[in-house]
């Protein structure tokens, strides 16, 4: 699945990788963090009150960077 993505991602041009990776951690800030969202079934009115949501902080860094080294990185050759 990663040299897919990698590969998807190395035939776009710069221009379209760069946006890329500028959409990921936007959109995905927006899907984690809406504040209509409930977070393990509380309200969560401040995102930035890590002792409620450092579990989701967590998800969203491994992700977004698993995201950006997808974009970046060129497929490995074998």
């Amino acid at each position: 699945m990663i040299k897919r993505l990698q590969s998807f991602f190395y035939r776009q041009p710069p221009v379209a990788r760069l946006t890329w990776a500028l959409m990921f951690p936007i959109v995905l800030y927006w899907l984690f963090f809406d504040p209509q969202i409930n977070v393990f079934g509380q309200h969560i009115s401040n995102p930035f009150d890590f002792s409620r949501t450092g579990v989701v902080w967590v998800l969203y860094v491994v992700l977004v960077g698993f995201l950006e080294y997808c974009v970046s990185e060129p497929p490995q050759k074998q």
